[in-house]
């Protein structure tokens, strides 16, 4: 499975799921589009769940002119309403945009307030799930999500 984002615009708009790449070519190059620049990137067909459903990670990061980062070290989980199945069509169970989760007005907020969590609660769940790995939030996760934020910035800085 492939994801097509739009580069321009943002709230799960224009997002679009393929079953195979060749219908990502097809959608890119055959239709008239809004926006000459995409986003193309394999799907995660196996994510780490967050209690059978899919979440992503949120952190805020400063950049100053002279390109010094500044990473806030809470962040949150958006989680989707419906529980993750593979062979699911309905793309809010695939995607965690905020503004299509609320599109789901049967499911939104059923398991969190807002379907966010805080980093506690996710440690809280990684405790009770996974106790053998004595993962930490802060020490293993954050180093790493610095290290992305640092490339994703140096990246496109010129």
């Amino acid at each position: 499975m492939w994801l097509v984002k739009p580069a321009s615009l943002n709230q799960g708009r224009g997002i679009e799921i393929f079953r195979h790449y060749k219908d990502v070519n097809h959608f890119i190059f055959q239709t008239p589009q809004q926006t000459p620049f995409w986003v193309v990137q394999k799907y995660v067909e196996k994510p780490f769940l967050y209690k059978t459903r899919k979440f992503d990670i949120r952190m805020w990061a400063l950049v100053t002119g002279d390109f010094r980062i500044y990473m806030y070290t809470h962040g949150y989980i958006r989680t989707t309403s419906s529980e993750y199945d593979l062979r699911d069509k309905n793309n809010y169970v695939h995607l965690t945009n905020q503004c299509l989760q609320l599109k789901d007005k049967d499911n939104y907020g059923t398991f969190e307030e807002g379907n966010t969590l805080s980093f506690d609660e996710l440690q809280r769940y990684i405790d009770e799930r996974f106790p053998q790995h004595k993962l930490d939030i802060h020490e293993h996760f954050m180093p790493r999500m610095k290290d992305i934020a640092i490339d994703t910035f140096l990246s496109v800085r010129n």
